[in-house]
């Protein structure tokens, strides 16, 4: 259950006697239209390098080591329309010290890490701005060696082409970087503490009113609600956008992006799921066993959706000259589906490898604590664990083809290795 601590500033607290540990997460909601994506990326290492009474990245990793080795991590990530600045912490329960105190210690640096970053006369040090830049401009250049990567972010660009967006990762693009002063940096740094939606979550075993209390003391000021829209439709055409790029690289990488109508809220999502399992989400699936296992035509070839942007990508990391065969062979294997021509064994070995994943997400903090953070901002999607496991179930082969007839191919990037073409 959420309650508002200031108006905009959302705090949950998750019972769970399951770990030994206290799982924080904060998070920072914008649009992602506002076009901030490099200005978080920045802020999210300035911010976990140092504080005030931390001044230097060894000082803060010291501090967490004497908290009982409790971890810190900043990020920044992104779902449909949101732009979400994450700072989270991991610490030992108390109830498992010899002494108490420690999530007030805990909670205390937390609170610093927010609301004390080391401005001194409205600027971050100098030494560290420039250096974290470049460690980011680093971080740019080496998700470009990834080849696999690469093409994925090649393949949103053209399947995105209408929002610039949602085209980007969510670190944001290393042209806009480079215009990214300090002082800039410092007001963007003020803005966001001050105007964005926030999300509190805590998961553990504590005190639920101790907790909840140490979090009111946070100096949040009021802001507006956004009541944001998370999901982002993407233009309906007959348009297919492709780009094929050649680089010296020995294994060619094959990104395809299909539209689809089935959002995160909408009653075919079970269907989605055990669709994408049949297709291409598993070592059994179509793609797997007819491109790879049959004809040993892809390295890796899987397929993955997306039900907050529409979009379904198929990967596959092949040989130049197999392009075309392993397109078509793509194809075929979504004609297939649409036509019914699935067997109930592959249904049913889906349905149960979606179901084990489920269980084994009930046993990661974050995914809980995602999970939550859902139910917060879609109150609406009521899905218990038992609702979740009887809508896999519940799923037909009519439901199922269904899902096939709906996908709209809109965008294919090819990288093709060893040449020049």
């Amino acid at each position: 259950m959420s309650i508002q601590l200031n108006k905009g500033v959302n705090f949950t607290y998750i019972p769970s006697k399951k770990f030994k540990t206290v799982e924080i997460l904060i998070r920072f909601q914008t649009s992602i239209q506002n076009n901030v994506k490099e200005e978080r990326a920045l802020l999210s290492r300035m911010m976990s390098t140092s504080s005030l009474n931390y001044p230097q990245h060894s000082l803060l990793t010291q501090k967490l080591a004497d908290l009982y080795g409790a971890s810190l991590n900043v990020s920044v990530s992104k779902k449909g329309q949101g732009l979400f600045f994450n700072v989270s912490m991991s610490f030992v329960d108390d109830q498992y010290l010899s002494q108490n105190g420690l999530t007030e210690e805990c909670v205390d640096l937390l609170k610093e890490i927010l609301f004390q970053p080391q401005i001194e006369n409205g600027l971050f040090p100098e030494k560290t701005f420039e250096l974290e830049k470049e460690n980011l401009k680093h971080y740019f250049q080496s998700a470009k060696e990834d080849k696999a990567y690469f093409a994925e972010v090649q393949m949103a660009e053209l399947f995105f082409h209408d929002s610039l967006g949602q085209a980007t990762p969510s670190y944001g693009e290393e042209s806009r970087l480079k215009t990214i002063e300090n002082a800039h940096l410092v007001n963007y740094y003020r803005e966001m503490m001050a105007t964005d939606e926030v999300d509190i979550l805590v998961l553990g075993d504590v005190d639920e009113k101790k907790i909840t209390e140490l979090f009111r003391a946070f100096p949040f000021a009021d802001r507006l609600t956004t009541n944001q829209n998370l999901f982002y439709s993407p233009v309906e055409n007959n348009l297919i956008r492709e780009k094929i790029i050649y680089e010296n690289v020995e294994q060619s990488q094959l990104s395809m992006g299909y539209r689809h109508p089935i959002r995160y809220d909408d009653g075919r999502y079970y269907a989605l799921h055990v669709f994408n399992g049949i297709f291409g989400g598993f070592p059994h699936s179509k793609l797997f066993q007819n491109i790879r296992e049959r004809d040993s035509l892809a390295y890796t070839v899987s397929s993955s959706f997306d039900s907050f942007r529409g979009l379904l990508r198929v990967r596959a990391g092949i040989e130049k000259e197999n392009r075309q065969l392993v397109m078509k062979l793509i194809y075929e294997a979504l004609q297939e589906i649409e036509k019914g021509e699935f067997s109930e064994e592959e249904v049913e070995k889906t349905k149960l490898l979606l179901k084990s994943s489920y269980l084994i997400s009930q046993d990661s903090r974050n995914s809980l604590l995602e999970q939550e953070f859902m139910k917060r901002v879609l109150p609406f999607v009521k899905r218990s664990n038992e609702e979740w496991t009887t809508g896999i179930e519940n799923v037909t082969p009519h439901q199922i083809q269904d899902v096939a007839k709906t996908l709209k191919l809109a965008a294919v990037f090819f990288l093709g290795g060893n040449g020049d073409e």
